[in-house]
């Protein structure tokens, strides 16, 4: 079967499907539309809680989320059930727009999700609630859950196949204290018959080196993040990461081929919380080509060993931080933040 065609004299048209096509999510009032392999998220205000009238995945139209591999236009799938039992109740939820999720009513054609939902205000009560232990149903629902005692920092846990989220106020940035990948207990992300004891594995490395003394991040959590699944198979996971927001520290500029001596006084020593090595603006260090500012490669890690424990320094600006030139002919110039503890 071929896809279908569009005639030749439509060229207005198609700017019009293109401009479309590039836009993840169309809202108009309480109507949403997620195109495939994005993340769907629907909220409302403080005070209301979502509604979710009707929800429908495949494709009707040939405009909505314009893609090439279009080979039918009637392709609907109710999804209402689906959506409902991740939303309905809720201030916010997300969830991945896929075939994984709905299911597939046609294969090989670029699918979106038509999401109706309405706000509610919330009703205020006294009465105490109990929490109902998570079923299979509610298994894509992301949650900040207290911290578990002896421990410190907040927790914040994501089920497989959905999206996490972590973000610190507008001056701190992310310190993450743990991450650990599998399934700890059966009640979150909904009961797997095949659970019978904790299975997991320490993912810090991974969410640090997306996360750690940035202001947010955001990733997928799957076995293709995390690697080889720690539990038997059947079993449905989650990321559980423990973080604090902390105070950003100080700025340490070195300009491309020049020596500066970072030093902390009191004999406090030098701890390195994120550094790269590029241009993002046009300002800073000005000795050559600026044009390039969406040029940055981390050098954290490495920078962070070679001044861990010290009360100074020695840092040099050279492509060798990274091994080789991340934007050529560009001047650039290597930007840490640090504190002194």
């Amino acid at each position: 079967m071929a896809p279908i065609s569009v005639c030749s004299r439509c060229s207005g048209l198609m700017l019009f499907v293109f401009a479309l096509a590039t836009s993840v999510r169309l809202v108009d009032s309480n109507n949403a539309v997620f195109c495939e392999h994005t993340q769907f998220s629907l909220r409302c205000g403080e005070a209301e809680k979502l509604k979710v009238r009707s929800a429908v995945f495949g494709r009707t139209n040939y405009l909505t989320c314009w893609n090439a591999q279009i080979y039918t236009l009637s392709c609907a799938l109710s999804a209402t059930a689906t959506v409902q039992r991740l939303c309905d109740g809720q201030i916010a939820c997300s969830g991945l727009v896929s075939t994984y999720t709905f299911g597939d009513p046609c294969r090989y054609t670029h699918k979106y999700l038509t999401v109706e939902y309405d706000c509610e205000k919330m009703t205020t009560t006294t009465t105490t609630t109990t929490t109902t232990p998570a079923t299979t149903s509610n298994k894509y629902v992301m949650t900040t859950r207290p911290p578990p005692k002896g421990s410190s920092g907040a927790w914040r846990v994501a089920c497989d196949d959905t999206v996490m989220h972590l973000k610190c106020p507008a001056n701190k940035m992310l310190d993450i204290l743990s991450a650990r990948y599998g399934k700890m207990t059966s009640k979150t992300c909904g009961h797997s018959q095949a659970y019978k004891s904790p299975c997991r594995k320490a993912s810090d490395a991974i969410v640090r080196k997306t996360c750690q003394w940035e202001n947010a991040c955001t990733f997928l959590v799957n076995n293709r993040t995390f690697g080889p699944s720690p539990c038997p198979a059947g079993i449905y996971k989650y990321l559980a990461v423990n973080y604090k927001c902390v105070a950003p520290g100080q700025t340490f500029t070195v300009c491309e081929n020049a020596m500066a001596e970072l030093k902390c006084p009191d004999s406090k020593t030098v701890r390195v919380l994120s550094a790269w090595y590029g241009r993002d603006d046009t300002t800073t260090c000005p000795y050559g080509y600026t044009g390039d500012t969406k040029c940055r490669a981390r050098v954290t890690e490495l920078v962070s060993r070679w001044c861990a424990g010290k009360t100074k320094c020695l840092l040099v600006s050279h492509n060798n931080l990274v091994g080789k030139d991340p934007c050529p002919n560009t001047y650039k110039y290597l930007r840490l933040r640090y504190i002194c503890q």
